[in-house]
């Protein structure tokens, strides 16, 4: 059974980086037309074209969202080929930044800004990436829906104690006046994530800070 999921997320994941290359495609047509049309529009200053102002701002607009686009869409790709590697060396950085950036638009809805502090040195474990990111974005997923509006949630890989560790930091307001690992605990894939956590051979720890807390894993080992 087990291998056929993996055949499954396999499937999922070429068939999503194949559509991603494609939209990539699509964006750079984009983006060559309206560079095209800028140019022309350049060469047309001095002559009275009527409206011109709003053109330059609506292609300004193009190019904005096409470089957005892009972004999406190499961030998606990267997503993608996770599966590629059922088990392997991790950059928790660059997880991190990943999980992050993928995760805006749902923390966006309940109005919580998430931000990723990359440590200065490599920081990597060994382990599953899909299942890593799956837990990554649990946790985040537990933080933001504990949180008022408005709140914050930062990530920090670092290494510590010669661990592989990644601080959840969250600053704001509780929905509830309660502890803050009593309302993770009732956010339904909670403990399901700290069994992933426990399979990946990192643990969970409560920091003293009321808002925080730790996953730690053992340092990469060659």
């Amino acid at each position: 059974m087990e291998h056929i999921e993996e055949k499954e997320l396999a499937f999922f994941g070429r068939i999503t980086a194949g559509v991603t290359h494609e939209m990539q495609n699509v964006l750079a047509i984009i983006r060559e037309s309206s560079g095209l049309m800028d140019d022309l529009l350049s060469l047309s200053q001095q002559a009275n074209f009527p409206y011109q102002e709003k053109f330059k701002g609506a292609l300004s607009s193009i190019e904005g969202q096409v470089r957005r686009g892009t972004e999406l869409s190499k961030r998606l790709n990267r997503f993608a080929h996770s599966p590629d590697m059922n088990w392997g060396r991790i950059d928790l950085n660059e997880t991190a930044e990943q999980m992050v950036f993928l995760s805006q638009r749902f923390a966006r809805l309940k109005h919580i800004t998430l931000e990723t502090r990359l440590s200065t040195q490599p920081v990597f474990i060994t382990g599953s990436p899909v299942r890593l990111q799956l837990v990554l974005f649990t946790c985040l997923e537990a933080c933001w829906t504990s949180l008022q509006p408005g709140g914050k949630v930062f990530l920090f890989p670092h290494i510590e104690n010669g661990e592989s560790r990644i601080r959840f930091n969250c600053e704001g307001d509780l929905l509830n006046q309660e502890d803050f690992f009593e309302a993770l605990s009732r956010f339904p894939l909670w403990n399901a994530s700290k069994e992933m956590i426990t399979e990946l051979g990192g643990k969970v720890e409560k920091e003293t800070a009321t808002l925080s807390f730790l996953l730690i894993f053992p340092k990469e080992t060659m």
